[in-house]
């Protein structure tokens, strides 16, 4: 049965003249309609003029409310009063619903019968039919004509059918709905909202919306109205944060609204209505259109996207911070600024396995993404403040790039051939062949960059009078690591919104279960594909570099023996120094150095130097066993240390390293280095090591063999920072 009110609108008031109750039924501009609500008094209209004047003189009493199935009104708290905000269909099939299940409740309680079976409680449905239908005729009152005719229906039932017939009936439950109502209500106290549909949602005709959300909402929405770009689904995620500081603060636990309800209460202040809903619906659609179904990728690795992108949001630089962007030539230059992010995606699971910042769509950056996405990031994740894993590191089939710039470089082609064989770039070299990339990219945009002031837009012209430069308020360490956490606990444990869809992190779990993965690249092919390369002295003692002896080669000695001492070509990864790869003829050979070394990273390696030339600043050499012990000592780093490590490494480049290894003050000597003085004094008696003791002279100079050390730095040393990405040498 279809329902349809008998007014437009049915207001919450009721006039009171004497002892008569009218309800008000609709509100005209010069008049109202009232409805008796007893049976003796006729219908009537009052005019707003008469309202005011027996309103002021006394003799006319209005009382908002809203009424009970009786006829009386309904308290301003009452449940009823919940239910009359809803459409008269649903107040209508509520109340008969109630109706049913109280009556049946009672018979119950007083024979005992009937009992709730289905054959049973349909032949009692049945027996009290007509005696609810009396019962139940105010609540026929509100329901007008039906003036539509029933569709696909057969011809028989067509010709019963007389339409605009009154509807004087209502149409028996069945004994498994009046059953079901029945729990329903007995469980929650006999409360008639549990027979509304949705009413748990605000937006349903449900729960009011409490004063303290609707305030929250009114404070948020004003200030996140002056940034860029706002949206009801952003603001409604700045409300769910403030909501949740609310309930930690002790403030009381309230439910968020949906993005509609939201709407309404924003609709009370225009300004913020204004600003957030000035683009229409066709702004608001994806620009980029699907350019039909492309490949399905089902392995883990498969297949891999790269791409840049300069962030939408303006940051400030901070010279000591983490993320080093500037060399020494350009701090002077402190303003906010873009950044761009280099970012390596799967394909088939939508994860990002890679990240690098830099100040410019920079090759040095997309080398880092590529090194980060082979390496375990697990410290990374926690040092910004991630509470899951960042997955582990796999081997790629296919690397696909747009073919920008920094794509064009001999240093990332050798490098991805080397490790996955396969590159290739999009076809068309057009944005809307990398559909998934770019919405990812999208997804930072409108997810994790309204987070933050001083946006920018896409370009000047629709960003129009905002000035993102003046509405700078964080720092490119707070952006980029926050930019981590978004990745690593929010991106990758939401699921798409596509039916069936799974969290990025769950399906790629699943597929490398299912089908597996290739193996990560080895150290030896990750240090010949990102390795440094630089010269160095090759001597009966090894080969030297950042105060590190490498000399465990069979090879290397079967090679000075037949060659002698010359200057050799080395690869260093920066993020594991304990072995290198020297160039012997045309073949590279990996050499090991002391075993300690194994699995450190040469900002780590730096900073156990800087704490020995900090400890013993007047000596110039210390030997290797002292060094090792030193190590031992300072291997209680921190996991923030070890990430922030981790992240230099990634940067460093060849200009970097020999401005870093030049800058160290403090010599170590090896007991198969013929620098190593057997005779000089020692601390600790040679039990642990020996160290030359001051004496307040200057120390001998050192033998010829000191050339093969590595050339002192002319330059300052460089602050410490986390991401130097750009350099004008390079």
């Amino acid at each position: 049965m279809k329902l349809r009110p008998k007014t437009i609108e049915i207001g919450p008031l009721a006039i009171i003249d004497g002892t008569r109750i009218y309800r008000v039924v609709a509100q005209g501009d010069t008049d109202l309609i009232l409805v008796s609500v007893d049976s003796d008094a006729e219908d009537r209209n009052l005019q707003r003029s008469e309202l005011a004047q027996r309103k002021d003189d006394g003799t006319l009493q209005v009382v908002e409310g809203y009424f009970l199935p009786g006829g009386s009104i309904a308290g301003k708290k009452s449940r009823y009063r919940m239910l009359g905000e809803c459409s008269v269909d649903i107040q209508v099939q509520a109340l008969v619903d109630l109706a049913w299940a109280q009556h049946l409740d009672e018979c119950r309680s007083k024979t005992g019968q009937p009992s709730l079976a289905h054959d049973p409680l349909t032949s009692w449905i049945d027996a009290e039919h007509p005696a609810m239908i009396v019962k139940l005729a105010p609540v026929l009152a509100h329901v007008d004509v039906d003036g539509e005719r029933r569709k696909n229906v057969d011809a028989e039932k067509e010709s019963k059918r007389r339409k605009n017939r009154r509807r004087t009936v209502i149409d028996a439950p069945g004994a498994t709905a009046l059953r079901d109502n029945l729990r329903k209500l007995k469980a929650a106290n006999w409360d008639v909202m549990v027979l509304v549909p949705g009413w748990e949602n605000c937006t349903e005709g449900g729960r009011r919306i409490a004063p303290e959300v609707r305030r929250v909402v009114h404070q948020v929405a004003v200030e996140y109205a002056t940034e860029k770009e706002p949206t009801f689904a952003g603001l409604r995620r700045k409300v769910k944060t403030a909501l949740w500081e609310m309930k930690e603060r002790g403030e009381g636990d309230f439910p968020l609204p949906c993005a509609q309800t939201i709407a309404r209460i924003v609709r009370e202040t225009p300004e913020v209505e204004r600003v957030i809903g000035r683009r229409d619906i066709k702004e608001a659609r994806q620009k980029l259109a699907l350019v039909g179904e492309g490949p399905k990728y089902t392995r883990v690795g498969e297949h891999v996207t790269m791409d840049c992108w300069k962030m939408q949001v303006m940051s400030l630089y901070k010279e000591n911070g983490i993320w080093q962007l500037l060399d020494d030539r350009v701090k002077e230059i402190i303003k906010p600024l873009r950044i761009w992010v280099a970012l390596l995606r799967d394909s088939a699971t939508g994860c990002t396995l890679g990240l690098s910042f830099s100040m410019t769509e920079s090759t040095d950056a997309v080398m880092g993404a590529q090194r980060m996405a082979f390496m375990d990031r697990t410290d990374i994740a926690r040092y910004a403040g991630a509470t899951s894993d960042w997955l582990f590191p796999v081997g790629f089939d296919c690397l696909e790039t747009d073919g920008g710039p920094p794509f064009r470089g001999h240093e990332f082609w050798m490098a991805g051939v080397s490790l996955i064989g396969h590159v290739r770039k999009a076809a068309g070299d057009h944005t809307r062949l990398r559909g998934g990339q770019e919405r990812h990219f999208g997804n930072i945009a409108r997810g994790y960059l309204p987070e933050f002031t001083g946006q920018t837009g896409a370009n000047l012209i629709e960003r129009g009078d905002y000035d993102p430069q003046v509405r700078t308020s964080m720092v490119v360490d707070a952006i980029a690591n926050g930019l981590i956490l978004w990745t690593v606990d929010i991106h990758h444990l939401t699921k798409p919104k596509a039916p069936l869809a799974q969290q990025p992190r769950r399906k790629f779990l699943r597929l490398f279960n299912e089908t597996g993965a290739k193996p990560p690249p080895s150290k030896e092919q990750l240090r010949m594909a990102f390795g440094i390369e630089v010269e160095r002295e090759l001597g009966r003692w090894g080969i030297r570099h950042a105060n590190v002896m490498y000399y465990r080669s069979r090879r290397l000695e079967a090679y000075l023996q037949q060659h002698g001492p010359q200057t050799v070509k080395i690869k260093v990864d920066p993020l594991d120094i304990g072995q290198i790869s020297v160039l012997l003829g045309k073949e590279w050979v990996t050499v090991g150095g002391p075993p300690e070394l194994d699995g450190v990273g040469l900002t780590e390696w730096m900073a156990y130097n800087r704490e020995l030339e900090r400890r013993y600043l007047a000596e110039e050499a210390l030997d290797w066993p002292t060094v090792a012990k030193a190590i031992r000592t300072l291997e209680a780093m921190s996991d923030k240390g070890i990430a922030e490590s981790q992240i230099r490494d990634l940067q460093i480049t060849k200009s970097k390293m020999i401005k870093l290894v030049g800058s160290l003050k403090l010599n170590i000597v090896y007991d198969d280095d013929p620098r190593a003085r057997k005779t000089v004094p020692s601390f600790t008696g040679g039990t642990l090591g020996r160290v030359v003791k001051p004496s307040g002279q200057q120390p001998p100079a050192l033998p010829a063999a000191v050339a093969s050390s590595d050339p002192m730095s002319t330059q300052d040393e460089e602050p410490a920072g986390l991401w130097g990405l750009v350099s004008k040498d390079d």
